[in-house]
């Protein structure tokens, strides 16, 4: 819901621009929390202790945001025959990038 609120899905194409506060949670809430879930799951399947657990939420955290930090790059500077995907499409549809807010 943020992230399409954000590209003006609901308010007949007006495009509502995040803060950095914003564009984190939204960025955080995406492929990111696939990525710290994924971290995370290991420990928790395997029993870890609660500092073990939160170490590794805190690490998958931060492999979530660089993730979305590089594709937020790529999309800007990246060769779509290198990437196998078009870039740009973030800034044509309005996307709120977060290395927009830097």
């Amino acid at each position: 819901m943020l992230y399409l609120a954000a590209e003006g899905r609901f308010a007949h194409g007006v495009h509502n621009e995040l803060d950095f506060n914003g564009a984190h949670t939204l960025q955080a809430m995406k492929t990111g929390a696939l990525l710290q879930f994924a971290c995370l799951s290991g420990a928790m399947l395997g029993e870890a202790d609660r500092k073990a657990c939160a170490a590794l939420n805190r690490y998958g955290a931060m492999i979530g945001e660089a993730f979305q930090v590089a594709d937020d790059l790529l999309d800007v500077d990246g060769a779509p025959a290198t990437l196998g995907k078009a870039t740009g499409k973030d800034a044509a549809a309005h996307k709120a990038a977060r290395m927009a807010r830097y």
